[in-house]
């Protein structure tokens, strides 16, 4: 909604065009019609007015509109529809938002990049639209082609928010394609700050980053930042941040929230982990000692069980956990359970690092190593090496004794060999002579009238043969039964890898060198992918909820979900599903 600087109020709704109010308290409402000059799409995002009074629609579906009255007293919509020529045609028709940057400079924020225009030319047929785009080869595009927002600073920095993080423009001259930006780095994180939804900039210059559940606090002159959370736990959405002078209104799910940027807003917690519990896999208490740094497991006990908490009393029921061991490159989750299982632990030393949410869902740095000492069993010590030692060189003793019999019976069946050949010989000149012996008597007999026919001739050895042997790809049959397995259980938010191992009845280092080796992955990497490439099919094909989704594959986290479908896919699973299942109602 906007007042403008001449008391016309406008409003946008998405799906049924645009009201406006003027002056005298004359509501109209303009929606798309046969008129070329009619708004292009019913879904307004956004109205903005520039520097020079002109009024300008963010469509969602129709790309940018600019305003101008008829010489009714109406206005005309002025757009790719009609007489803006120059705007492309091959895509950015979903706009959400419109900013003027320095010097007149138009940024149009789209969900496939965004587009710079020179905001001073009036002749919308020669207008120039500017390109910048996500390129997966070039760390100096855009982080993601779903820009949420284009934030141009007091200070005349382009700021630019995708669910990937904050970029901010790094060249002066704005009008030409593929501009390059690089990333704010937030030394709390020393990262960039992803799932952002709006910006807004307060008078002292500061910008406040709007995520789902918090508020970021970025001073571009210092680089410092802190992360406020509002007291109702309030879940933010992408409207744009208004400063009334004293406070910062921004969306909400329950309602408008706001917050006084000078006072002191309590900061994101950062519960302390601890271990409550270890139980050995008889199910025996491990010790009494409270939140061990370090865990020793027996050799004949293998299996372990870990219950830890984060000490948030806020709202226990909004933690989240999850772990990884010293050899896994990613975390594995947990959901709410602070319950982790270990089978088959092999012996030596390792780390166990554990971490959380806080109560308002975030994940903190609160990481826990825990170090895991386990014993070898008898077979695995020294001992049991010796023994193996002993029976391997009975074994080979055995095999070389076997290997001297076999080839003193090779020698044999040679000499066998050689002695059938012989007698064969002198069987075959034998029965040539009885041959020519037989055809000579036939001959006579032939030449008294008394023919007789040659008896048929008898099988020889080589007639029979033994059938070819059935071949069976034990990777395949392996592969096979896994997926059949993973088919019944995608679900399972609790499923460990032990489990994918114990179904093809491998141990968890075999099977995670088997799977590495057939499809380049680590386990847990491919039951990810599996589990999203089941969500794609549901996503697509159902009319299933984004979380009901996220559940059904085995994700207790629908924000995790969404991330790890995001970078799978280059998608969120709102775009993969517009993307699958365009209508006209998407918008």
């Amino acid at each position: 909604m906007l007042t403008d600087s001449k008391g016309t109020t406008w409003i946008g709704t998405k799906g049924n065009g645009l009201y406006t109010i003027d002056p005298k308290g004359k509501i109209t409402n303009y929606h798309r019609t046969s008129d070329p000059y009619s708004i292009g799409c019913d879904s307004i995002y956004q109205v903005m007015e520039d520097s020079r009074g002109r009024i300008w629609l963010a469509t969602y579906g129709a790309g940018v509109h600019m305003v101008r009255r008829d010489s009714t007293g109406g206005y005309r919509f002025i757009h790719r529809g009609n007489d803006m020529n120059g705007y492309p045609a091959d895509g950015f028709n979903r706009v959400r938002r419109v900013e003027e940057g320095p010097g007149g400079v138009m940024f149009l924020s789209t969900t496939e990049g965004f587009l710079t225009v020179d905001g001073h030319s009036d002749d919308a047929p020669s207008m120039r639209f500017f390109r910048t785009t996500h390129s997966e080869t070039d760390p100096s595009s855009l982080l993601t082609p779903n820009v949420m927002q284009i934030l141009s600073s007091k200070k005349g920095r382009i700021y630019v928010a995708t669910m990937e993080g904050v970029q901010v423009v790094t060249e002066k001259t704005l009008l030409k394609d593929n501009l390059k930006l690089k990333p704010i780095a937030m030394p709390s994180t020393s990262s960039c700050i992803n799932n952002v939804l709006a910006l807004g900039e307060t008078p002292d210059g500061r910008i406040y980053i709007v995520r789902e559940s918090d508020i970021v606090a970025y001073n571009p002159s210092t680089g410092a930042d802190r992360t406020l959370s509002h007291t109702d736990n309030a879940e933010f959405t992408e409207a744009l941040p208004v400063y009334d002078g004293q406070n910062l209104w921004t969306g909400a799910l329950n309602g408008p929230a706001f917050f006084t940027p000078d006072k002191k807003i309590p900061g994101v917690e950062i519960p302390k982990i601890i271990v409550t519990r270890v139980l050995h896999g008889t199910g025996t208490d491990a010790g009494t000692e409270l939140n061990p740094s370090e865990i020793t497991v027996a050799g004949n006990e293998r299996h372990l069980t870990v219950e830890f908490a984060a000490l948030d009393y806020a709202d226990t029921g909004s933690l989240h956990y999850a772990y990884r061991l010293d050899g896994d490159t990613l975390w594995h989750n947990l959901g709410s359970e602070g319950k982790l299982k270990f089978n088959r632990l092999s012996p030596g030393n390792h780390t166990l690092y554990l971490r959380s949410t806080n109560s308002s869902g975030h994940w903190v740095n609160n990481t826990r190593q825990i170090s895991l000492k386990v014993e070898p069993s008898l077979w695995e010590s020294w001992r049991g090496t010796g023994v193996i030692l002993l029976i391997i060189l009975a074994v080979t003793g055995a095999a070389v004794i076997v290997y001297l019999q076999r080839r003193d019976n090779v020698r044999m069946s040679e000499i066998n060999e050689q002695q059938r050949r012989t007698l064969e010989e002198i069987t075959r000149v034998m029965h040539e002579q009885a041959v020519r012996a037989q055809a000579a008597r036939e001959a006579e007999e032939a030449r008294a009238g008394n023919t007789q026919e040659p008896p048929a001739p008898a099988p020889q050895a080589s007639d029979y043969r033994l059938e070819s042997p059935t071949i069976i790809d034990e990777d395949q049959e392996m592969m096979q039964r896994l997926l059949k397995f993973l088919d019944t259980r995608i679900g399972d938010e609790n499923l460990k890898i032990e489990e994918l191992a114990e179904s093809v009845n491998m141990g968890r280092t075999v099977f995670y060198g088997k799977i590495k080796t057939l499809v380049d992955m680590s386990p847990s990497d491919f039951l990810r992918r599996l589990r999203l490439q089941r969500a794609q099919e549901l996503i697509a094909n159902s009319r299933m909820s984004f979380s009901q989704i996220a559940f059904a594959v085995g994700f207790s986290d629908p924000k995790y979900f969404t991330k790890c479908f995001k970078k799978e896919t280059g998608m969120t699973p709102s775009e993969f599903r517009s993307k699958n299942q365009l209508s006209d109602n998407d918008a």
